[in-house]
């Protein structure tokens, strides 16, 4: 085992706190937006990489950034983007040896899945080799390269990822893998033509759910480091599968096909940067010196490509401050396209929403509105409906007021948890109430009723993936915010 990936391990232990994070005044030059910005990070990211040695990524970088816990806990395994199963226990596991079975593959070629891993480009080098090279630093990017199965890889080949309809081939299979220990045995990966709209594309490869975010923003990096080479890359490999993806006659900017691009957003929309993938991106850092800023900056991905016109409109702050006997509300939005109106709602109880206001759409970074109507109770919520010109809506996050009887007067332990948590409130609810469990995203996770009278309650948290979360137990008069971080 060599030092740094020792070294490693004892660090995950204490949850990664030793590892580097952004350094200061990294993005400090990420002024701009649109094309401006995305210059912008080129220019941040570019500078300093490390050119690795695409041949030792599997014995040096690639033990170090791509390891994590096993669901049990009970060992460090190569993280198989691919294979691993984001909600549940994984179906087999592999190591950092170099030894085929369980490890690096090596000149081995199994026919079984779960034999060993490999290398693969989740770009494929065949879309950036110039003739018979494989240029660096992209061939060896970490950002491109993550260890997969061997099987998957071959299956994935340089196929297009994309959302797939009827699957020709899926992972896993049902009837084939009886062993597979996911009940009810989800898919997790598919092969078959495009269904994404606009995007069509005769066999594209579907990856996980769990892990379509981590590539999207993956994308978004190799379109922004390699935007000068992309056009060239593009044109040369045309037929490869690339160019379902690049717009090589628009390469600086906007990069991607749009249709692509769209379908790109909404996987980083639906799966966010999580815990896993922000270690990762740490982790490169320390390896190849420079950075994945989608990852670091999700409002990036909006801020960047905003001006194509096919990313939404985007809230990137919403903000309910009271004042005096009314409540000030502040947005800052992103580009605007074909849009109309913002509509101000209202609710006293997060859940029923009343317009109370518009406001129209006029490509300012900064609105505001009053609410000089405030309705009678302890906590009142806000959120925007944002309309384009075509009808079609989106919803903000909600931003909270509260005025009085409102208490978060709670312990919540142990926190961090494996999974049992008990919530202690110092006053006990004075009627029947709801407990409510979200992610940093604001999904909801886990709710249930509690009942009046209660100052202790324990939940079960086991099955939340890792990461920071959030409690919020509600009735009429009472409210009790908190939160918790969650391990594997």
């Amino acid at each position: 085992m060599i030092k740094n990936f020792t070294i490693f391990l004892a660090l995950s232990f204490l949850g990664f706190t030793s590892v580097a994070q952004i350094p200061s005044g990294y993005y400090n030059t990420a002024t701009g937006s649109c094309s401006t910005l995305k210059d912008q990070l080129y220019n941040i990211i570019s500078t300093g990489q490390v050119s690795l040695t695409y041949g030792q990524l599997d014995n040096n970088q690639m033990p170090i950034v791509d390891t994590m816990r096993s669901d049990d806990g009970a060992s460090s395994i190569i993280w198989d983007i691919y294979s691993n199963y984001s909600a549940g226990p994984e179906p087999y596991t592999f190591n950092s040896s170099q030894a085929a079975v369980g490890g690096f593959c090596g000149a081995t070629s199994p026919s079984q899945l779960g034999t060993c891993w490999n290398k693969e480009h989740t770009f494929p080098k065949a879309w950036f080799q110039v003739g018979s090279s494989n240029p660096l630093p992209a061939y060896a990017d970490l950002f491109i390269v993550r260890p997969v199965d061997y099987q998957l890889n071959a299956k994935r080949a340089n196929n297009p990822y994309a959302t797939v309809g009827s699957a020709s081939w899926q992972f896993p299979t049902p009837g084939v893998y009886a062993s597979y220990p996911m009940p009810p045995n989800p898919v997790l990966d598919r092969l078959g033509p495009s269904n994404a709209p606009g995007v069509s594309i005769p066999t594209a490869y579907e990856p996980p759910n769990g892990v379509k975010g981590d590539l999207a923003r993956a994308y978004f990096y190799i379109m922004t480091r390699y935007q000068n080479d992309m056009g060239s890359w593009a044109t040369t490999n045309s037929g490869t599968g690339i160019e379902y993806v690049v717009d090589a006659s628009n390469a600086l900017y906007p990069s991607f096909n749009l249709p692509y691009l769209t379908m790109l957003y909404n996987w980083h929309v639906a799966d966010p940067v999580d815990a896993r993938e922000t270690n990762r991106n740490n982790l490169i850092y320390t390896q190849q010196g420079n950075r994945n800023p989608y990852i670091d900056h999700p409002e990036y991905v909006s801020a960047v490509w905003q001006c194509t016109g096919v990313i939404p409109v985007t809230i990137t702050s919403f903000t309910a401050v009271k004042k005096n006997e009314s409540v000030l509300l502040n947005w800052y939005a992103t580009y605007e396209t074909n849009f109309k109106e913002y509509e101000i709602q209202r609710s006293t109880d997060g859940i029923n929403f009343s317009s109370i206001g518009t406001v129209k759409g006029t490509n300012l970074s900064n609105y505001a509105f009053t609410d000089q109507h405030l309705p009678i109770g302890p906590v009142v919520y806000y959120r925007l409906k944002m309309i384009d010109i075509d009808g079609k809506y989106k919803l903000s996050r909600i931003a909270a007021v509260r005025f009085n009887n409102d208490f978060s007067n709670a312990i919540v332990y142990p926190n961090p948890t494996a999974g049992a948590l008990t919530i202690k409130l110092f006053d006990a609810l004075e009627s029947n109430s709801v407990l409510q469990v979200t992610d940093i995203a604001g999904r909801k996770m886990k709710q249930e009723n509690v009942a009046a009278g209660r100052v202790s309650i324990n939940i079960d948290v086991k099955n939340l993936p890792e990461g920071r979360y959030f409690i919020k137990i509600y009735n009429g008069t009472q409210l009790v915010n908190q939160s918790f971080v969650k391990l594997r």
